[in-house]
């Protein structure tokens, strides 16, 4: 699965980052088009102010990572017209399903 390979690189690479926790970032949720998706890193995502599932996801996963909890995304797809739409969250080590996005504004 694509989506999944480009995530999990994302997660890798957001590790890397020195920034401030997500949720003391003052980022919010902000979806993108469908037609626009991208993968955008953690520091591109704080420079914006906002981000979508999977740019915030990706960028909590990799903190929860360099505290050492095994966390992993959680990529599901819905139908949408004749394609899918896809949502992005976070599995913690305990196994509870942590949604940035709501967090972060999503209604």
């Amino acid at each position: 699965m694509l989506v999944r390979s480009l995530l999990d690189c994302l997660v890798e690479h957001n590790m890397t980052a020195q920034l401030p926790p997500l949720y003391q970032s003052g980022v919010r949720y902000r979806s993108e088009p469908a037609s626009a998706e991208s993968f955008r890193d953690a520091r591109a995502t704080l420079e914006r102010g906002h981000g979508d599932c999977a740019h915030l996801a990706a960028w909590r996963c990799a903190e929860l990572r360099r505290s050492n909890e095994a966390a992993t995304l959680v990529v599901t797809f819905a139908p949408h017209g004749r394609s899918k739409i896809f949502h992005v969250q976070v599995r913690r080590a305990d196994g509870s399903i942590e949604d940035p996005s709501k967090e972060l504004g999503m209604i």
